[in-house]
């Protein structure tokens, strides 16, 4: 796939449960070493509510340089307060365990954590804001569906027919493209289904006129795309031809001869993308992102969710750090139970003062997380919606 969705790597989940139980067994938690991804890991470690204190490095001339970061201390191994019945992170590369665990042990600091590679760097990933040229976000442009998954993350087959305005969506993309002074990495059509949009050109081509380089990725399930050869409203294959748009299709177990569309793709010079969620067997799966109504997820669990700061959404004006989030709202009207979404849960575009701004809210775990109950996802093989609430609880 043209877009790696990957490169904000998935979290050793054991690794992490065992680190915060660690974390949760001492008064006071420091982290050893004081570069970009120790900071990053103390970030989260904040986020998650645990008791962070101050950063560990070896070099006095260095602690005493830095004197703190992030507003916490940095010490070295001899000047951590003892008092508060310390436990050390040692987030740093293995070829450097054998100078720091003699050092640790010689200053009365015997209880370490090692935090393995893979949660370094995904912690890392998931916690840095990302930069302008690396930055997308996604936005709904239908809310309802021609397919209707069941376990949708976007809850379609609960969703009312509705279509975004051209007017609205105009006004949201403008004001996103002044933030980011017309760069980004990708903009992400989605919905529902898309292709359902009449105005679909239109919204095309008023994208690239305000982000002329950023990659357009149409998400589709296919079954109209045929059609739009034809369309009364023009043909959507030229359009994406002379936006430069990749159309990313989702390949379902229906009957729909995915290979014409592809030789449709080639026809125009288009950009087909299969971007089907498959097992290993090769077969079409659908992922179960369960809520827990009562609220009480704890708060560490959000690193693992690969939404977060991964699946950026506008809509009506505000950004958020996933796509669950955005869309509870149909699960909310259509099941009439209440998952309380409030104005931690988003930043608004209009009152945001910079993209730098946006990127570190998108970075940061809002109050919603605590309905996300992370671990229980897991992959189904797909069918259509039945409409039951156990799709998403």
């Amino acid at each position: 796939m043209a877009l790696d969705y990957w490169h904000r790597y998935g979290t050793d989940t054991v690794g992490i449960d065992l680190m915060i139980r660690f974390c949760k067994r001492f008064q006071e938690i420091y982290v050893y070493g004081a570069m970009e991804t120790q900071r990053l890991l103390a970030k989260y470690l904040r986020a998650a509510q645990m008791p962070f204190a101050g950063f560990i490095i070896s070099w006095a001339g260095q602690a005493q340089e830095l004197g703190e970061l992030d507003g916490y201390p940095v010490y070295t191994p001899p000047d951590v307060p003892k008092g508060g019945c310390p436990g050390v992170l040692v987030a740093v590369e293995e070829r450097n365990y054998n100078d720091i665990v003699p050092l640790l042990v010689h200053n009365g600091l015997y209880d370490f954590f090692f935090v393995n590679e893979l949660n370094r760097f995904a912690v890392a990933q998931k916690m840095r804001p990302a930069a302008r040229d690396f930055f997308w976000f996604e936005v709904n442009i239908v809310e309802h569906c021609n397919l209707n998954c069941q376990m949708c993350d976007h809850f379609s087959p609960i969703a009312p027919e509705q279509y975004i305005s051209l007017k609205e969506l105009e006004k949201e993309i403008g004001r996103m493209a002044q933030l980011m002074g017309g760069e980004c990495r990708a903009v992400k059509l989605e919905g529902g289904e898309p292709l359902l949009h009449p105005q679909l050109n239109e919204i095309i081509r008023m994208i690239r006129s305000h982000f002329p380089k950023g990659i357009i990725y149409l998400y589709t399930n296919g079954l109209l795309l045929k059609k739009w050869e034809t369309h009364p409203n023009g043909n959507l294959w030229e359009t994406c031809r002379a936006c430069g748009v990749d159309i990313s299709v989702t390949e379902y177990p229906i009957p729909l001869d995915y290979g014409e569309l592809r030789q449709l793709a080639a026809k125009y010079g288009v950009s087909y993308n299969d971007v089907t969620s498959r097992d290993k067997n090769g077969v079409k799966f659908s992922f179960h992102h369960p809520f827990d109504l009562t609220g009480s997820q704890e708060p560490y669990h959000f690193i693992n969710c690969f939404c977060f700061n991964n699946c950026v959404t506008l809509r009506d004006g505000k950004i958020y750090p996933c796509s669950v989030l955005p869309n509870s709202h149909h699960f909310v009207d259509y099941y009439g139970k209440e998952l309380a979404a409030g104005e931690g849960d988003f930043i608004d575009i209009y009152q945001a003062q910079s993209f730098e701004e946006i990127a570190e809210f998108t970075a940061n775990r809002v109050p919603f997380c605590r309905y996300c109950n992370v671990k229980a996802r897991k992959a189904y093989d797909w069918k259509q919606s039945e409409k039951d609430i156990r799709e998403w609880t």
